[in-house]
C-alpha cells in the first residue's frame, strides 16, 4: 500500500493498493487541513506515519498502520535441473523468523522433469546448511518451504542455494598410455592386473591393450579385451573379474610372435554421483623358447608301432618321443622339465581326442627331464582296446604328443607320429555249426578279420583245455589270414555232453569266443504203411518225437531222407514247423521196401544226428 495526504488546505488522507490498482480514502481524516510544505515521514522500523501540517500550520500528526498477517503458508519452488545425475550435498537459505514465527524447509528429488510418483519424499525440516546427501542419484530437486507466525508478524526467506556436485556421465573419460617397447618379437602378453578404489554396479574401470610388431603399427592395431578371441574387435575390455587373471591361450594377445610393442588405454565410467580412481597398472609379458621336438626322430620327433607280439604289451599302442627345451634353465615354473599329454585320432590329425592317464603306464604323463641341447627319449604304452572298446578299426590313426614347459606363454608344442593301423576289432565269426549226422561228427568254422587272424583253439572243455578225445584241443592252431575256413571231425566228451568251444586271436590280441551245441536227433520213429490196393493208392506214414533243446538258437527245419536199399539216402522232403512231427509219403510204388530216417537243423546250421531208420 501507498499512503498519501491530499493538501490545498484539506484534510483528505489516502491509500493506493498496488495489487487492485485503487485509491481510498484512510477511514482517518487529518485532524487539521495540510497545506503547502507538509510532509509525510515514516522510519522503516513500524507501522507509523507522521505527518506535518504545512502551510503555515504546526500541526504534527501520527498515523498507525495496522497490518493483518496469516499464520502459515508454503512456497514451493520451481522444478531445479541438475542437468545429470547428481549428489546433493547441503542447502543454504537466508531468513528472518520475528518473535513467535518460525521457518522450515523440506526439499526432495527425482528423475522426471514433473514431479510423480517416482519422486522421493520429502526430506523434511532440513536446517540452514543441513545435509541433503541422501537424494543422491537424481537429476532433479524441489524444495518447499513452511512459514508460521501470528497475525502481528510473519517470517521471511531471502534466498536459497542447493550445492550438488556430479561427474561426467554421457562421455566416457579416456586415458592412453605412451607406447612401450618390450625389446623382443618374441614377446606374449599374459595377464593384465590393476588397482583402483571407487569402483561400483556404475563406476567402473576398463581396460583395453592393442599390441604390434612395429611401433608405427600400434596406431593402426584394433583395442584387445580378455574375451577376444582370434581378432581383437575393439569392443571387448578388462573388466573387473578379470583383474590379475591369465589371458586364454585363444585370446590373440597370446597367439603369434608380434607383440614387442603395446599400449594400453584406460576406461573409467561414472553414474554422475561417484568416480572410480586408478592407482597402479601392470601388463605382464613373457619372452620364452617352446619345447622342441627331434626332427631326425621318427615322423617329426615321434614314432608310433603296435605291437603284434604276445605278451604285457600285445596289441597296445607304443609311442616314443624325443624332446628339448633350448631355454629349460632359465624357467621360472618347471625348470629342467617338461610335462607330457598325449591324443589320439582316427581320421588322419583331422580331429584330436584326449589320451586318458588311466590308459596309459603309471608314469607315461609325469614330468620328464630334458637338456637344453641334446633330445632325451621317452616311451608311454596306450590301451586303446580298454579306452575305446572293441570296435574300432582304421589304417589313418595317429598319436600326438604335447610338451609343455609350463611357462605363461609359448610353452606348448606338438608333434605327431605317422598314420597307422589301429585295429580293435575283435575276430567276426560267421558260422560255426556242428553236424552230428555224418558219419563221423563234423565241426565246421567260418570267421574273418580286417587284420590277420593269428591263431584259433578247439576243445570239449569251456577252459579251452586238452579234453583228451580230439588231436587238436586246446592248442593253438595257426590261421595267419585274414579268413578262416574250417571244416574237422570231432569227437563229443559223451553222448550228454555235445557242447565244442572256440577261440580266435588276431595279430594285436583280439578275440573271438563262442560255442555250439549239437541238437539231438529225433527219437521214437515210426512207420506205417497207409496204402490201398483196392484203391491202387499207396502211401507210408512215418512220424517222430519233436527234439526240443536248441542251444542259443531255434528250430529250423526236420529234415527226411528216404532209401530203397537201407544205404544210400536222399533227401525227400523238409517240415519247417516243430510241431509238425509227421511225414506221409505218397510217391511210393508197389513192391518195393522204403527206409526212412530224420533228422533236424537249427537256425544256426547245427545239424542232428539221424534218428534210427524205419522200413
Amino acid at each position: 500500500n501507498i499512503f498519501a495526504v491530499r493538501g490545498g488546505n484539506t484534510t483528505g488522507f489516502y491509500k493506493y493498493s498496488i495489487s487492485g490498482n485503487t485509491w481510498s480514502p484512510n477511514p482517518a481524516q487529518l485532524p487539521g487541513a495540510a497545506g503547502n510544505g507538509s510532509a509525510m515521514i515514516r522510519n522503516g522500523s513500524d507501522s507509523d506515519i507522521y505527518v506535518t501540517q504545512g502551510g503555515g500550520g504546526t500541526g504534527f500528526y501520527k498515523y498507525s498502520v495496522n497490518t493483518t498477517y496469516y499464520t502459515s503458508g508454503t512456497h514451493t519452488s520451481s522444478v531445479i535441473d541438475m542437468a545429470q545425475i547428481s549428489a546433493p550435498s547441503t542447502i543454504d537459505y537466508t531468513a528472518t523468523t520475528p518473535s513467535g514465527t518460525s521457518l522450515t524447509v523440506d526439499v526432495r528429488a527425482g528423475n522426471t522433469a514433473t514431479p510423480d510418483g517416482t519422486w522421493t519424499s520429502y526430506v523434511t525440516g532440513v536446517a540452514n546448511g543441513g545435509s541433503i546427501a541422501a537424494l543422491s542419484g537424481y537429476r532433479y530437486l524441489q524444495y518447499r518451504v513452511n512459514f508460521s507466525g501470528d497475525t502481528l508478524a510473519t517470517p521471511t526467506l531471502s534466498d536459497v542455494t542447493l550445492n550438488f556436485s556430479n561427474y561426467n556421465n554421457t562421455n566416457l573419460v579416456t586415458l592412453t598410455s605412451s607406447k612401450y617397447d618390450t625389446m623382443s618379437t618374441g614377446n606374449l602378453i599374459t595377464k593384465v592386473t590393476w588397482g583402483g578404489t571407487g569402483t561400483s554396479a556404475t563406476e567402473l574401470i576398463k581396460i583395453q591393450v592393442r599390441s604390434a610388431a612395429t611401433v608405427g603399427g600400434l596406431d593402426s592395431a584394433p583395442w584387445c579385451g580378455y574375451a577376444d578371441t582370434v581378432t581383437c574387435t575393439g569392443s571387448n575390455y578388462f573388466i573387473e573379474t578379470n583383474n590379475d587373471v591369465a589371458l586364454p591361450t585363444s585370446n590373440p594377445l597370446r597367439t603369434g610372435n608380434d607383440d614387442q610393442y603395446f599400449q594400453y588405454k584406460v576406461i573409467l565410467t561414472s553414474g554422475g554421483t561417484a568416480t572410480p580412481s586408478l592407482n597402479s597398472l601392470t601388463i605382464q609379458y613373457v619372452v620364452n623358447a617352446s619345447p622342441d621336438f627331434d626332427p631326425t626322430y621318427g615322423n617329426s620327433g615321434v614314432s608310433t608301432s603296435v605291437s603284434s607280439t604276445t605278451g604285457a604289451t600285445w596289441g597296445k599302442v607304443s609311442t616314443s618321443y624325443s624332446v628339448r627345451d633350448a631355454d629349460t634353465a632359465s624357467g621360472t615354473a618347471t625348470p629342467g622339465v617338461i610335462t607330457p599329454s598325449f591324443e589320439y585320432s582316427l581320421n588322419g590329425g583331422s580331429s584330436w581326442i584326449t589320451i586318458s592317464s588311466s590308459y596309459l603306464e603309471a608314469t607315461d604323463v609325469n614330468n620328464k627331464a630334458v637338456g637344453e641341447s641334446s633330445y632325451a627319449t621317452y616311451s608311454t604304452t596306450w590301451d586303446a582296446v580298454g579306452q575305446l572298446g572293441t570296435n574300432t578299426y582304421v589304417t589313418n590313426a595317429k598319436i600326438r604328443v604335447t610338451a609343455n614347459d609350463n611357462e605363461p606363454a609359448l610353452n606348448i608344442t606338438r608333434a605327431a607320429s605317422a598314420a597307422f593301423t589301429l585295429d580293435t576289432k575283435q575276430p567276426v565269426v560267421s558260422a560255426f555249426t556242428l553236424d552230428a549226422s555224418s558219419a563221423s561228427i563234423a565241426v565246421n568254422v567260418t570267421a574273418s578279420d580286417d587284420s590277420n587272424i593269428k591263431d584259433y583253439k578247439l576243445s570239449n572243455n569251456a577252459d579251452l583245455s586238452v579234453d583228451g578225445l580230439n588231436a587238436s584241443s586246446g592248442t593253438w592252431q595257426t590261421v595267419d589270414s585274414t579268413s578262416l575256413s574250417l571244416g574237422i571231425p570231432w569227437i563229443f566228451a559223451n553222448s550228454s555232453t555235445t557242447a565244442v568251444h572256440l577261440v580266435l586271436r588276431d595279430i594285436y590280441g583280439n578275440t573271438a569266443t563262442t560255442s555250439a551245441t549239437a541238437i539231438i536227433a529225433p527219437t521214437n520213429i515210426e512207420i506205417k504203411d497207409v496204402s490201398s490196393q483196392t484203391l491202387n493208392t499207396y502211401r507210408e506214414f512215418i512220424t517222430w518225437t519233436p527234439t526240443t533243446n536248441y542251444s542259443g538258437a531255434a528250430f529250423s527245419k526236420y529234415q527226411i531222407y528216404r532209401s530203397t536199399d537201407g544205404t544210400s539216402y536222399s533227401l525227400l522232403n523238409e517240415i519247417t514247423s516243430s510241431a509238425t512231427n509227421y511225414y506221409t509219403d505218397a510217391t511210393v510204388a508197389s513192391s518195393t521196401t522204403y527206409y526212412y530216417k530224420v533228422r533236424v537243423i537249427d537256425t544256426e546250421g547245427d545239424a542232428s544226428a539221424y534218428s534210427g531208420a524205419v522200413n
